[in-house]
């Protein structure tokens, strides 16, 4: 089965719409596509939907344009502020992320940029990158007392820029390793679905998907469900990484990926 649930289109911060998007996928063999559109967090991000109701309404339109010939799922991408901002009616999936924090009057983002990052872990945690880090991983294991969703997006997001400047935070250190496996302990108490995302990769920002594989070991040892995506936000790469991904997969024990199907989320063996 070949499906992406993680997809942002022009009613976001993508640069495709959805019919291009569609008919992408169509010729790429997908069985289905997903869109997951950011949702409401108040009025502060350029990056959240812009017309609700329009982006139903043309999803609705394609799903029936498209019947027989690809599956196409309504759903979209919480924030960690996005509870009571958008109405949840008519969504077949949610996905949850953490990309802002509140600090002071202030709003950092997790994946703005390598010198935003930067900036944030100077004014805001003196300097120490382990602060940054550690706010980071109490937001996400926050997200389930917060947002009713179906599994979380690109775990360890904060390390964006850490391939390209190592400089930003230790990942091999074992404070910051103790942060995201907590994180990761208290989200498997109520979640069984987490994504492997491969769309820092597309954008040119990594080389390898998120969560890095010492995450990913810990999933498979506490029985995580993963769903490959490619948080697309652009046509070129709805498919990017996919093989890669599911090499990764196997080599750290895992046997099955994930899908969401009419009747719910199935899986699949990796072939």
């Amino acid at each position: 089965m070949l499906q992406n649930l993680h997809t942002h289109t022009v009613f976001s911060d993508g640069k495709n719409t959805p019919e291009e998007m569609v008919e992408k996928a169509i010729s790429l063999g997908f069985d289905s596509i997903g869109f997951s559109t950011h949702a409401k967090t108040g009025d502060s991000f350029w990056w959240e939907v812009r017309d609700l109701d329009g982006y139903k309404k043309v999803l609705l339109d394609l799903k029936k344009k498209h019947e027989g010939v690809i599956d196409i799922f309504i759903g979209t991408e919480l924030d960690y502020f996005s509870n009571g901002y958008m109405p949840m009616d008519g969504l077949d999936y949610k996905l949850a992320s953490v990309h802002v924090a509140k600090v002071g009057d202030d709003f950092i983002q997790f994946d703005e940029s390598y010198e935003h990052s930067k900036n944030a872990i100077e004014k805001h945690f003196g300097g120490d990158p382990m602060g940054f880090a550690k706010k980071y991983y109490e937001m996400l294991s926050e997200l389930p007392q917060r947002l009713d969703f179906d599994f979380v997006g690109h775990f360890d997001l904060l390390t964006k820029f850490s391939e390209n400047h190592p400089d930003l935070i230790d990942t091999d250190s074992p404070e910051y390793r103790k942060a995201a496996l907590e994180a990761l302990h208290t989200l498997r108490k109520s979640v069984d679905f987490f994504e492997l995302n491969t769309g820092a990769i597309g954008r040119g920002y990594r080389k390898t998907p998120y969560p890095a594989p010492f995450i990913l070991r810990e999933m498979k040892n506490l029985g995580c469900k993963i769903i490959i995506t490619s948080d697309c936000h652009n046509k070129d790469f709805l498919d990017c990484y996919f093989k890669e991904s599911k090499e990764l997969l196997l080599s750290l024990g895992f046997k099955e990926t994930y899908f969401l199907t009419r009747n719910g989320f199935v899986g699949e063996l990796i072939k």
